[in-house]
């Protein structure tokens, strides 16, 4: 019998069994009663992790169930019967068999719905048959559950229900959960309008180390650790894998590891996989068609940024290669098969094997399978995206615009697509003009030559061939503008019954349906017009009556903030309105006048008012500027607020209102409060010297920098920094310092911001100087060991943005659009989360308001924005009337234009992929390619750290939680609305159309 187990599950004595870190971490949570998941690809060992873990804890005298839910089955089962197998594996796992007729308790509990049916199992038999034990149950293959045919959101819920419960009943401190699969939380609870699965410890399962895989050794020839080592070289550390390359070094003694893994495992594959492994993962990969190419493509991506040659692995970490870790849903089905590993902040190559096995050309070969326009866009991607003849036209591109619709392709398609449609544009647009140029040149000669006229007519009949389509494209466009803006009209009138209101829903659907059909059906596109998404997002919300509401404002207020979590939601508002204060003033002696008062309020997440603070500021009457006077800063437990006009103490209180302390000396110039985690914060000492204050120990260290022995040129020193932001881990501290007002009024060629970063020991790590032109302050790529700004401007005008690391240097630089506008007028906004970039162009005169704001700045209301957080980018952009939006290649995704006036602020949210705009009133919300989602009346937005949700400050003086999806989002949820009524209360009857559309979306 072989010393090592090839898959399935290791027996509780077997000797290769490999105790890793995961072992004592889930054993030692579970004791402490803490729900636990172990989410991780297949054969990974969670099962034998779970069977230990299970005999460790019976040892202390703890009840442990285990439920595999592939034995439960997923095919040909109602919801009742799936509840019922539960509730019977539970039952014959607590070996209650004797103790309980399950039939007859079923018989008895008839009424019950399925899951108040698992509640009372749980509650009134489990618990009440272990009085005296801690009760764990594990659920294994958690995975099998979610290609179930019904929705079971209701069994994680009650879940999540147990954990939040023992705050008010007891007897549920003795029960816990551990599940474990290949799955991520967000899998669990589908319905996105529900809480999510939130609760539980994340155990990860790495690879064996060598020092964790000793056990090995004993089956080993010689039990040598230099050939275990050369195995783990291998597989990475992969259970599966090491178990299996162990047991054919053991049963080939005189082969060389190196050569046994050529033969067995990366040779003829497909065929030698047993028992199977490569094949699952390759099935895993691309057995989701619509998502196969967008994993191909990301995997595509770490294979090529990983280092070839075994020392610059080794040296891999410090080096950075890699793919940054942005937790997408692409990135997780990526981990999830097995592929790639998070190493720090990076997405790694798990292992050789499988690097050998799905090379480059294995990817080449299946996305040829999946692109019907493979071998063109090869030659495109090769020419650096730069050969436009490789591009798509005619029948082609409406082919492969019908296959790609649907499907959830890589960005590299996606610009592929892109770029196709606009060249064809670009084609009927020469037609137009060329048709406009005959037809004048027909009627000049009309009364020279019937030959010539006859030519011309066989001209224009071509040319109309092709530019047929477009005069009807138009005419349709202007017919869904019509009929969306009529909607819009109607959903302000307060209809009294359903019907009404669904029918609205059912002619938005209409026009957005028309509208994904004109486009070809691609969502990753600007559409010729957003009014009908508008509209369908209008009607929809007509539907809401669950809307979040927070009240208790008295003024306008434009100053609102979300706790990182979501669960808080702050404002700043003025003690009276500007016209109200001075008429108070006006009343009053010169002695008796008083500062005006700024009050900060704190709402839970339910909208239930938790907190009032007022702040009071020392501004006089003539200076005085209602808004923006409070500074505030909100993390998950701990309100910070400061009055940089008052005494400038940094006040902190806790979510109960009770207070906690306040901080002298803070500073006071523009920048974050904190740092993300609520332990940092900058303030000037009672010798002038700026430090990095730990909040935790009450102790500060000086920060330094290169200016103390330069002078302005008028022979004061004036060094005042601002743009203060922490990194996204609260390492490092970045500040900026204008040029001219260290060297006196800069040359052409020499203007911007001197950059400063300092760790959080005060030492600084960079001082570099900007190169040419004015943008918007630095921010910090999301590893943190890397910021974005902007660069140079080439004799084009064209900018050059640069990635640079914390040292100064440049990694990377990127050749932005050229805007044909003046450099010294474009200011440059993004949120490296996902590459986005926002360039706007603004008015000379508002130069000083961007990117450098000041409290003198009437463009800049509400301190609370002056900086980007973690969690939302706000920005007051002065006058910008138009922004045009790019990634991180330079590549036009698509603009933003304010038909009339100027954009006041614009607020990107944490995931990069939607945009806020305020002007004139109206919080306008756009996605990444430039399409409107939303208008909604307003002062003032934040949106929630979910990035679907946001917060709008109401004409009437109140905060109204409100949510924006995307066209797909809303056609699909406009789909079950009407289906419902359709077949519930029998309101409405879907048109055919739509019926179909809904019913392939289902």
């Amino acid at each position: 019998m072989s010393y090592y187990q090839i898959g399935g599950s290791l027996r509780l004595n077997a000797p290769s069994y490999v105790t890793r870190q995961a072992d004592a971490e889930l054993y030692k949570a579970l004791k402490a009663g803490r729900f636990c998941y172990v989410f991780n690809c297949r054969q990974m060992g969670k099962s034998s992790l779970r069977i230990r873990t299970m005999q460790r804890l019976k040892q202390i005298n703890y009840q442990c169930l285990a439920i595999d839910m592939t034995r439960v089955g997923s095919e040909n089962l109602s919801p009742s019967q799936w509840y019922e197998q539960v509730i019977a594996e539970l039952w014959r796992s607590a070996d209650l068999i004797t103790q309980l007729d399950l039939k007859q308790w079923f018989a008895e509990h008839t009424n019950q719905s399925h899951v108040r049916l698992l509640a009372e199992f749980i509650e009134q038999v489990l618990l009440p048959a272990f009085p005296e034990q801690k009760l764990v149950i594990f659920i294994d293959e958690i995975d099998s559950v979610l290609t179930l045919p019904f929705p079971i959101d209701d069994f994680f819920a009650l879940i999540r229900a147990y954990y939040n419960q023992r705050a008010d009943d007891a007897q549920f401190n003795r029960l816990t959960f551990c599940l474990l699969g290949v799955a991520t939380p967000s899998d669990l609870i589908r319905d996105k309008q529900r809480t999510p699965f939130n609760v539980g410890h994340a155990v990860e399962l790495r690879g064996f180390t060598l020092a964790e895989a000793k056990p090995l050794l004993a089956g080993l020839p010689d039990q040598s650790t230099e050939i275990l080592a050369q195995i783990l070289a291998w597989t990475g550390g992969q259970p599966f894998l090491t178990q299996k390359l162990c047991d054919l070094v053991a049963a080939h003694p005189s082969r060389s590891v190196g050569q046994l893994v050529q033969e067995q495992f990366i040779a003829i594959w497909e065929s030698q996989d047993e028992p199977e492994h490569l094949r699952t993962i390759r099935d895993r990969l691309l057995r989701n068609e619509q998502m196969a190419t967008r994993l191909l493509s990301l995997y595509q991506q770490v294979l090529q940024a990983e280092p070839q040659d075994l020392k610059t692995q080794e040296q891999a970490a410090s080096l950075n290669s890699g793919v940054a870790v942005d937790d997408s849903r692409e990135q997780i089905e990526l981990r999830l098969s097995g592929l790639v590993v998070k190493q720090g902040s990076q997405l790694r190559l798990c292992n050789p094997i499988y690097t050998a096995v799905f090379d480059q050309a294995w990817i080449n070969r299946s996305l040829s399978n999946l692109r019907p326009y493979a071998e063109s866009f090869r030659a495109w991607m090769t020419s650096q995206q730069q050969d436009e003849s490789r591009l798509l036209r005619g029948q082609a591109l409406e082919d492969a615009m019908q296959w790609a619709a649907g499907r959830s392709l890589s960005r590299d398609d996606d610009e592929y697509l892109r770029r196709s449609q606009m060249v064809e544009n670009q084609a009927v647009k020469a037609a137009n003009e060329i048709l406009t140029q005959v037809n004048q040149t027909a009627r000049r000669r009309l009364k020279l030559s019937t030959r010539l006229l006859l030519g011309s007519v066989v001209i224009v009949g071509v040319v109309t061939f092709w530019t047929g389509r477009t005069l009807y494209r138009i005419q349709t466009i202007s017919q869904l503008e019509q009929s969306s803006r009529g909607i819009r009209e109607q959903v302000q009138a307060d209809y009294p019954s359903m019907r009404d209101r669904n029918l609205l829903v059912l002619d938005a659907l209409n026009a957005a349906h028309q509208l994904k059909q004109m486009s070809g059906n691609r969502s990753r596109i600007q559409y010729p017009t957003s009014t009908p998404i508008v509209a369908l997002q209008v009607a929809l919300e007509k539907q809401n009556s669950e809307k979040v509401q927070f009240n208790g404002l008295q003024t306008l207020v434009e100053s609102i903030q979300f706790s990182p979590n979501g669960q808080y939601l702050a404002a700043s508002e003025p003690e009276d309105s500007p016209q109200d204060w001075m008429r108070k003033m006006a009343k009053l002696k010169p002695e008796e006048m008083q500062p005006p008062k700024n009050i900060l309020r704190l709402w839970s997440a339910q909208g239930q008012l938790v907190m009032t603070k007022i702040s009071q500021s020392e501004r006089m009457l003539d200076e005085f500027r209602y808004r923006g006077d409070t500074r505030f800063h909100l993390t998950n437990d701990r309100l910070f607020m400061n009055n940089p006009e008052a005494d400038g103490k940094l006040r902190i209180w806790d979510f109960s209102g009770n207070f906690i302390q306040a901080l002298d000396g803070m500073w006071k110039d523009e920048g974050n409060l904190v740092s993300p985690n609520g332990r940092y914060t900058l303030i000037r000492g009672s010798d002038s010297k700026l430090k990095l204050w730990d909040l935790e120990t009450s102790s500060g260290q000086e920060i330094k920098d290169d200016l103390e022995s330069l002078k302005h040129s008028q022979g004061s020193t004036r060094f005042r920094f601002k743009n203060v932001s922490f990194s996204p881990d609260s390492q490092y501290l970045m500040a900026s310092y204008p040029y001219g007002e260290v060297y006196g009024e800069p040359p052409i060629g020499m203007r911007g911001d001197k950059v400063h970063i300092w760790d959080m020991q005060g030492h600084l790590k960079t001082s570099e100087l900007p190169l040419d032109g004015y943008g918007d302050l630095p921010h910090f790529m999301p590893d943190s060991r890397s910021f974005i700004r902007l660069g140079s401007i080439d004799q084009l005008f064209q900018h050059v943005l640069e990635i640079r690391d914390l040292q100064g240097q440049v990694q990377s630089t990127v050749s932005l659009p050229k805007q044909g506008i003046w450099p010294s007028r474009v200011v440059i906004m993004s949120n490296p989360q996902l590459n986005l970039i926002v360039i706007g162009s603004i008015s000379s005169g508002d130069m000083a308001s961007v990117g450098y704001p000041t409290r003198y700045d009437a463009g800049l209301r509400g301190s609370a924005i002056l900086t980007p957080t973690r969690y939302s980018t706000t920005y007051s952009v002065g006058s910008t009337q138009s922004m045009i939006l790019t990634n991180l290649k330079g590549q036009k995704l698509g603009s933003i234009r304010a038909n009339y006036g100027f954009f006041q602020q614009l607020q990107i949210n944490s995931q990069g992929d939607r945009i806020a705009t305020l002007k004139d009133g109206q919080v306008q919300v756009w996605d990444r390619y430039g399409n409107q989602l939303a208008e909604i009346p307003g002062q003032a937005m934040a949106f929630h750290p979910d990035g679907r949700s946001i917060a709008v400050v109401a004409p009437d003086h109140t905060i109204k939680l409100w949510k924006v999806d995307d066209l797909d989002s809303l056609i699909q949820q406009s789909c079950q609305l009407l289906q419902h009524h359709s077949t519930v209360n029998d309101v409405v009857d879907i048109s055919n159309p739509v019926k179909r559309l809904c019913q392939n979306i289902n």
